[in-house]
């Protein structure tokens, strides 16, 4: 089954959902490789190595990139977004939020969702009300939450940039893919209750 993070890497950058090279017109990134967008990292390793391997077709993988791409995720999105402080499933949504729209939009997000201060930084008052609703609603009662959050978040997003109304259907279907995933998950007996103990 792997580690909570290789849970959430393998999602996220799955060919539903980031994986493999696009460039579709309009979006503010770019060209994109597992949702690394040129436009915002066009100084990563990684776009020397696929400029190295041009052409490209959509969707275009290439399994010996996979390192960099998890070095990337890591540095980039999984510690910054708070992800691994977690458990999963609750962690992948906060994740692919992430990678999907920036850390700090989805730090926001997962507050307004548990009834905090989205000031964007997850600190102990964040987290005692994130343990405190789990224990009421259960991990899976926050997820849907925080996806609700997300949806809105796209709405904001199309008011600011009306442009980007042509993206609303592809971020609906990858937050109905998030939460087929969510709700289809079985929690192993025992790791909610630690990790709501967890100092």
């Amino acid at each position: 089954m792997g580690t909570n993070r290789d849970r959430c890497f393998a999602f996220t950058s799955g060919k539903s959902v980031e994986g493999g090279w696009n460039h579709v017109a309009g979006d503010a990134g770019g060209e994109t490789y597992n949702g690394i967008a040129r436009n915002f990292h066009g100084r990563e390793k990684i776009w020397r190595e696929l400029d190295a391997r041009r052409p490209h077709v959509h969707g275009a993988h290439y399994p010996e990139l996979d390192g960099m791409v998890r070095e990337f995720y890591t540095r980039k999105f999984w510690v910054p977004s708070g992800a691994g402080r977690f458990p999963y499933p609750l962690s992948l949504v906060i994740f692919d939020h992430a990678v999907n729209a920036g850390h700090v939009i989805a730090r926001k997000a997962l507050q307004r969702a548990i009834g905090a201060r989205a000031d964007g930084q997850i600190g102990p008052k964040t987290m005692r009300r994130a343990r405190d609703l789990v224990r009421r609603l259960g991990i899976k009662g926050v997820c849907t939450r925080a996806l609700d959050q997300r949806v809105i978040s796209f709405a904001r997003s199309v008011q600011r940039k009306p442009r980007q109304a042509k993206f609303l259907l592809g971020w609906w279907r990858r937050t109905i893919l998030i939460n087929t995933r969510v709700h289809n998950y079985r929690v192993p007996r025992g790791v909610i209750d630690e990790w709501r103990q967890a100092a």
